[in-house]
């Protein structure tokens, strides 16, 4: 009996010590999006930078269809800046708000426009109202942003999701402290809207047009039609370009980061010359340095399997009214979307309301909402 009393002691005292935690794990919803820039942004709810704090003041609620795949508890939620704005440095800021948690008992297809509606009997409040401070964000040029800075960790205890169930959250927000004087002082979260938006990186080096104290700067778009149709068409855009000028839009299968000098010596060309596939324009450049091309410039494009993912490279060049130099944009790589699950959307819904006593949302949007991960044990 002697020789096992060590063992048996042993086993004593191991009998007493808690369960070992669990792993925690993070999920980002729609899944569809965690590697890949959302379809749209918004200020909202965290960040409307308009006064009176009457607006600033709304309540939003989301919902995640089948958010977990075991069961697990929620420990806090994360969301990323836009990604398409890499360049802009989103300033730091406190937001006072209060979150609360519960099972969903409508999907994001059936959301009702009474917030109380879509909660579970199980709705707890996660965090009491307070004041939660932000560090300023400066993006990357890569998409989407990688990191989910703007962090709200629960105060209580962790929220409980079975599997295969929805989650409805649902933030109150009571004021921000961003103060709007310039487009610098916004703050944009990225978002789903439906279907995936068209990725894009510029690179190269940009003209300042005549007059101009900011370089040319492209922006592109595709719109998606739904099955049976199934094209994309895309739609570009160009700022900042010589008033009363003629911009034209070339399309490349390749792209040259180093550049070819311009005719007039004020711009590079950032495409492979031998692997042009279309010139669309001329087109004219409007007084305020916009020009936009979109059908019949640029053809529709039939959403065949083998082009989902795949890039292209793409530059407007500008000549000036009565000028001989071209001016360039940077030039972008594209990306087509990736293919998508449902074409009409990821199952996530949202619905939304300026100030804090309605007990109905003014806007109801199936398949739209911000980009979230959470934190789960």
């Amino acid at each position: 009996m002697k020789s096992r009393s060590p063992l048996l002691l042993f086993f004593f005292f191991f009998s007493f010590l808690p369960p070992p935690a669990r792993a925690q794990r993070t999920v980002i919803h729609p899944p569809e999006l965690a590697n890949q820039e959302g379809t749209s942004r918004s200020t909202y709810p965290f960040a409307f930078p308009f006064t009176p704090v009457s607006q600033k003041s709304n309540r939003w609620l989301q919902v995640h269809d089948r958010l977990l795949k075991s069961p697990g508890k929620i420990r806090a939620i994360s969301f990323r800046r836009d990604g398409l704005y890499h360049y802009h440095v989103f300033p730091s800021f406190a937001v006072t708000l209060e979150l609360a948690l519960s099972t969903a008992r409508t999907t994001s297809r059936t959301l009702s426009p009474y917030f109380a509606s879509n909660h579970g009997p199980d709705r707890t409040t996660v965090i009491p109202k307070t004041t939660i401070y932000f560090k300023p964000t400066l993006g990357k040029p890569a998409l989407p942003y990688p990191r989910f800075d703007y962090t709200l960790p629960f105060s209580s205890k962790p929220f409980s999701l079975a599997a295969g169930k929805g989650l409805c959250w649902e933030v109150r927000v009571y004021n921000n402290t961003l103060v709007y004087k310039r487009w610098e002082d916004t703050v944009l979260f990225d978002a789903s809207q439906g279907r995936p938006k068209t990725l894009f990186r510029l690179f190269g080096k940009a003209s300042f047009a005549p007059g101009r104290t900011l370089p040319m700067y492209p922006d592109f778009k595709i719109d998606w039609s739904l099955p049976p149709a199934s094209v994309w068409s895309m739609r570009a855009f160009l700022y900042r370009g010589p008033a009363g000028g003629t911009a034209f839009l070339l399309f490349s299968g390749a792209g040259d980061p180093a550049g070819i000098p311009l005719p007039g010596g004020e711009g590079y060309l950032h495409l492979d010359p031998a692997r042009l596939l279309l010139i669309a324009g001329p087109g004219p450049v409007s007084f305020w340095g916009q020009a936009g091309f979109g059908r019949p410039q640029i053809p529709p494009i039939p959403a065949y399997p083998s082009l989902y993912g795949t890039k292209v490279y793409a530059q407007f060049l500008c000549l000036p009214r009565g000028g001989k130099a071209l001016y360039s944009s940077r030039a972008a790589i594209i990306q087509f979307p990736r293919k998508w699950s449902d074409p009409y959307g990821p199952f996530v819904g949202h619905c939304f309301i300026e100030g804090l006593n309605s007990p109905k949302a003014r806007l109801v949007r199936l398949g739209e909402g911000l980009v979230t991960k959470f934190l789960v044990q």
